[in-house]
């Protein structure tokens, strides 16, 4: 059985302490967009009863921009349905980077994320969110997440991925970005116990959170 999977980051600023990327892993093609719906209509409750008026701006949810009784209210929708999460995080060590070393250290959290996911499943198509010119990394990207299943197969059961490119404004991707918010959250509470709440809600979807050192991303 194929199951789908989103990507998308959280804190990618060297000023913000913590990177997070997130993938998410569901069961059918149409699951990001079912649930995408649900919650919704628990964030913008006016718009899901208009949802057919054409002229209304469609919402969106972005984890960063959520007050936090709608972060609440979005973890027990999610809870409810059944996702699984693989997240990896790296901690800034405060200084400046150049561009090329942040997109190094987000690929290398893909990767993880990746695989830990092809440990549990055989078959995925897993979208990427698109971030700037993404499409000057793509190639490089996929052919080295290609190369990390086939040396997974070599090791036991086949597996199987393809890779695709979302833009933000794709259910999947806001899903995904809400898992990467939450968990960021989450290994930020020493500053504000209250940032874990929404994380402490989906925990139990979350299998692992794999923490990469800075000497592990070179």
């Amino acid at each position: 059985m194929t199951n789908y999977g989103y990507i998308d980051e959280s804190g990618t600023k060297d000023d913000q302490e913590v990177m997070t990327v997130a993938l998410i892993v569901l069961e059918g093609r149409f699951t990001a967009n079912n649930i995408h719906k649900q919650v919704l209509a628990s964030v913008y409750p006016k718009h899901a009863a208009n949802k057919h008026d054409k002229s209304q701006n469609k919402p969106s949810l972005h984890y960063a921009h959520m007050k936090k009784e709608h972060l609440r209210s979005s973890g027990k929708i999610l809870a409810n349905n059944n996702i699984d999460c693989f997240a990896s995080c790296i901690y800034h060590d405060g200084s400046e980077k150049p561009h090329a070393e942040r997109h190094r250290i987000y690929s290398k959290l893909i990767a993880n994320c990746v695989f830990q996911a092809i440990e549990v499943f055989d078959d995925l198509i897993i979208n990427i969110a698109q971030q700037g010119n993404w499409q000057t990394y793509r190639v490089d990207l996929v052919n080295s997440l290609q190369l990390l299943i086939s040396n997974v197969s070599q090791r036991g059961a086949y597996k199987k991925a393809k890779f695709e490119f979302q833009s933000a404004a794709k259910p999947g991707i806001q899903l995904a970005d809400f898992y990467a918010g939450a968990t960021r959250g989450h290994l930020l509470r020493h500053k504000d116990a209250s940032l874990s709440d929404a994380y402490d809600l989906i925990a139990k979807q979350v299998r692992d959170i794999k923490i990469e050192t800075s000497d592990q991303s070179k």
